[in-house]
């Protein structure tokens, strides 16, 4: 077995990966919608998550998922065992279309909400949604979104309800990450202030690299 690989998963340097794409796709998303988003150069780090290189000092930046509890929701909870389940199938697929040695793109995948996804049919979708992303590949510079109900959707994979396909010359490294969407729960000033008080512990570590925090 490959160092650092789980018998259900590759390496956990993957899931670290994906976890990076992720942090920054929230930060890019709140950079668009905060106009005081401070100016300069975006460097991704480890404690804290980003730092930006804001002259005449440094900005860190340290992103938060929250989740709201699904009711009765254990460590077993059906919704993140099928996340898990369609993160693997991004992953695989990725790497299929690697193996092809064609172009690198970023890949957003919408799936369907309510059609569940099986295990056993992981490594169907995967390499179906790399023959999907290959058969749209776009020109450089440009993007693609094709959905499921258009014409050129049925080329989609079943569990695929739309697919978004990024190629930028100046992409080196490819990513493909899911888009979820969810009704926004409600949530209580106590409920940030507690994810505040947990991370406070950490912002002397923090400020060893960065002005502010």
């Amino acid at each position: 077995m490959e160092h650092g690989a789980t018998a259900d998963g590759p390496p956990a340097l993957n899931r670290q990966t994906l976890q990076k794409v992720r942090e920054r796709a929230y930060l890019e998303r709140f950079l668009e919608n905060f106009a005081d988003f401070p100016e300069g150069e975006v460097v991704s780090f480890e404690h804290p998550d980003f730092l930006i290189r804001a002259q005449p000092r440094w900005i860190g930046i340290e992103i938060v998922e929250y989740h709201i509890q699904e009711p009765g929701e254990d460590r077993g909870s059906p919704m993140r065992a099928q996340q898990d389940d369609e993160d693997k199938v991004l992953r695989r697929a990725a790497e299929q279309y690697e193996l092809r040695g064609l172009p690198p793109v970023v890949v957003n995948v919408l799936w369907h909400p309510h059609q569940a996804l099986g295990r056993r049919r992981i490594p169907e979708l995967a390499a179906g949604l790399a023959d999907s992303v290959q058969e749209n590949l776009p020109e450089p510079n440009r993007s693609v979104t094709i959905r499921s109900h258009q014409p050129a959707g049925r080329s989609l994979p079943q569990k695929v309800a739309s697919l978004t396909v990024i190629r930028r010359e100046s992409i080196t490294k490819g990513s493909w990450t899911p888009v979820r969407a969810a009704f926004a729960p409600t949530i209580a000033p106590p409920d940030l202030q507690e994810i505040l008080r947990k991370k406070e512990a950490k912002v002397p570590s923090y400020r060893r690299h960065c002005w502010e925090v």
